[in-house]
């Protein structure tokens, strides 16, 4: 049966681990990984809404009145915005 390692051995392998990038909890608030889950969606989120607009007419007309290839029609701007 192996033997069980001592609170020190796994203190000091504990804090190898903290040492190495990306590996310190406490380094790591949860809001940091909310903020960028929430990016991560609104990117998901633009992504879709953008190639829905290439098939809207709506979009097309608010395209072609203001000369902006990214202009988009209501609906559409407000998805791009969260809403």
């Amino acid at each position: 049966m192996p033997k069980k390692p001592s609170q020190s051995s796994i203190k000091k392998q504990a804090a190898k681990l903290r040492n190495r990038p990306g590996w310190d909890p406490q380094q790591r608030g949860s809001d940091d990984i909310q903020s960028k889950l929430q990016s991560l969606d609104q990117e998901l989120q633009n992504e879709r809404t953008y190639e829905e607009s290439a098939s809207c007419e709506a979009c097309q007309r608010a395209q072609d009145e203001a000369q902006d290839p990214s202009a988009l029609c209501e609906h559409h701007l407000q998805q791009a915005l969260g809403f």
